[in-house]
């Protein structure tokens, strides 16, 4: 039920008229964070799973030396964006409770 809730959350997000999506809002930098998130969560699960998961061609785009560094660069945009975006969001939603 979560997850049926939380990709409501989302679709309801992307559905926001431009106004509300403005630079300056938080928004884009949320956007491309989570974007870069799921890219290099997917990248790490298939160096993880290489068997399974990855394709020949993939992996020998692996042995190339700026590969590594390259996903860190991208861990670290996607990290830095969702800072971004909480730190330019107004109104700050969460999830818990309040008491």
């Amino acid at each position: 039920m979560r997850i049926k809730d939380a990709a409501a959350r989302i679709e309801q997000e992307l559905e926001l008229p431009p106004a509300v999506r403005r630079l300056g809002t938080g928004w884009l930098s949320g956007t491309l964070g989570l974007i870069l998130g799921v890219a290099s969560l997917l990248i790490v699960v298939s160096l993880r799973y290489h068997n399974l998961l990855a394709d020949p061609d993939f992996l020998t785009l692996t042995t190339n030396p700026l590969f590594r560094p390259g996903l860190h660069v991208l861990l670290a945009a996607a990290f830095a964006l969702a800072a971004l975006s909480l730190m330019l969001r107004r109104e700050k939603k969460s999830s818990a409770p309040r008491r």
